[in-house]
């Protein structure tokens, strides 16, 4: 899986790609889906890295840099067990 590949998303009816995901987003009323928008931002960024925060249930919580290739995967595991299909 090559994560470069990920740039297309339909959103409330609305088809997007590449930064016009990122752009529509972070326009927003929905600070939710201004929260989407900083995701694709970074998600669409140069950096085989996307950093995310822990949850803190063991110990403070704090930021970590997870490989784009890795959340892919989880991803397609997880489609798989609940048996998503495309679109």
């Amino acid at each position: 899986m090559n994560y470069s590949e990920y740039n297309e998303l339909t959103l409330n009816g609305v088809s997007l790609t590449g930064k016009g995901i990122e752009q529509y987003c972070l326009v927003s009323d929905s600070e939710n889906i201004r929260k989407i928008g900083a995701f694709i931002g970074e998600w669409l960024d140069d950096s085989p890295f996307i950093r995310v925060r822990t949850s803190g249930s063991t110990g403070l919580p704090k930021v970590i840099e997870v490989r784009k290739e890795q959340l892919l995967q989880s991803a397609s595991a997880t489609a798989t067990f609940f048996e998503f299909k495309k679109n």
